[in-house]
């Protein structure tokens, strides 16, 4: 990956190919390493974006879950009540 330099004054903000054998490395803005996203501004907010909606979507499923076992008990209790 190629970082985009901080002074734009210094050091060209376009780079030359880069080629490994016969296969050319391209640019990109992000990609993922070991699980997290590695973007090339090197900040986490995009890893961060994604954590949250995973754990969203997790704590979605398990409030759908005890919200179906707590009518399921109070179906029984008034069930039993009659």
């Amino acid at each position: 990956m190629v970082f985009a330099p901080k002074r734009r004054g210094i050091v060209s903000s376009t780079f030359p190919p880069f080629k490994i054998g016969n296969h050319y490395i391209n640019y990109v803005q992000q990609f993922k390493y070991l699980g997290h996203i590695v973007t090339d501004g090197l900040t986490d907010d995009e890893d961060i974006n994604r954590e949250i909606k995973n754990m969203l979507a997790r704590t979605n499923v398990l409030l759908r879950f005890v919200y179906a076992c707590m009518i399921l008990d109070y179906g029984k209790f008034i069930i039993r009540a009659h």
